[in-house]
């Protein structure tokens, strides 16, 4: 997955979140990556990205398990 967040460059936005969601008990069962993968579809939202690649990552996302964005 590290090289599909190099390619997107959203490395830096999607790290600055996912830190701030460890202060939130409820992510604690999460792995690092499965929080990046989610905040990575919000992160795709302000980008205001095309409707059929945020659907693709959030389908992806659902079928891996990560939890919810």
């Amino acid at each position: 997955m590290s090289g599909l967040g190099f390619e997107s460059a959203g490395l830096a936005a999607a790290h600055s979140f996912t830190t701030g969601l460890t202060v939130l008990e409820e992510t604690h069962k999460y792995y690092h990556g499965e929080r990046l993968l989610s905040v990575q579809s919000s992160i795709l939202c302000l980008e205001k990205c095309p409707s059929e690649e945020l659907e693709n990552v959030i389908n992806y996302c659902k079928s891996v398990g990560c939890p919810p964005a």
